[in-house]
């Protein structure tokens, strides 16, 4: 009897973000508690939460604007803490709003923001623009956006520099998140606020409108994780 011949198995998804018992207090609050997920090349990472739930503190964590009290970051395999430079070099984010030049173009905004990367990115305006629907916008003041178009020059900013990890805090409220969806980073880490009093992480794959739940990967002290909703 010839032995069965079984498929070689696929190998497993790349680690691009990994958040090890990320833990964060404000006096005699946690409001992070001993937070642990990794998200793969081709997911979607998303904490649902209400306000106050730490889903905005953990993301600060994840992009080194606020120094965890234990616990740690790595990007693409780099300890956030100690090599910043070369893992942020993997990453566009947008944490609560984006920072714009008001009184410039939204062109002229991409062109400023561009020069602080590597060549290339300036080539990139135009195609990202077309991305967030604003190419016939791009040449008008930002102070003539309103808060949706702004959101989304955000994000064109974000991927500017063609991110391998893709952070966003509450994207979808610029109303352009199946846009963002469509974007060629490796993976997104994001927030969504919902009225539910607890707080969860859920993870999809690029592409794939389904969210499933992540039972076992974080835990919110004042909101104990929940199966999404």
């Amino acid at each position: 009897m010839s032995a069965e011949i079984r498929p070689p198995k696929a190998p497993e998804p790349e680690v691009v973000l990994s958040a090890e018992h990320l833990t964060k207090r404000f006096g005699d609050r946690e409001a992070v508690s001993d937070v642990s997920f990794d998200v793969h090349a081709g997911e979607v990472f998303g904490f649902l939460g209400p306000n106050g739930a730490g889903k905005t503190t953990t993301i600060r964590m994840l992009v080194g604007l606020a120094r965890p009290d234990r616990g740690r970051v790595r990007i693409r395999g780099l300890d956030l803490s100690h090599d910043f430079r070369r893992a942020m070099g993997h990453v566009g984010c947008i944490v609560e709003s984006p920072d714009l030049y008001r009184y410039l173009t939204g062109r002229e905004n991409l062109v400023h923001f561009s020069r602080m990367l590597e060549d290339g990115a300036m080539g990139r305006i135009s195609e990202l623009a077309h991305l967030v629907a604003l190419t016939e916008r791009l040449d008008d003041k930002v102070s003539t956006y309103s808060l949706g178009m702004r959101q989304r020059l955000g994000i064109a900013q974000a991927l500017l520099g063609n991110p391998d990890v893709l952070i966003l805090d509450e994207p979808a409220s610029s109303g352009g998140w199946r846009r963002i969806a469509a974007s060629p980073s490796s993976c997104r880490a994001t927030s969504f606020r919902r009225s539910s009093r607890r707080a969860t992480a859920c993870r999809s794959s690029i592409g794939d409108a389904r969210w499933r739940p992540v039972r076992s990967a974080s835990s919110w002290t004042e909101w104990p994780p929940t199966a999404c909703a």
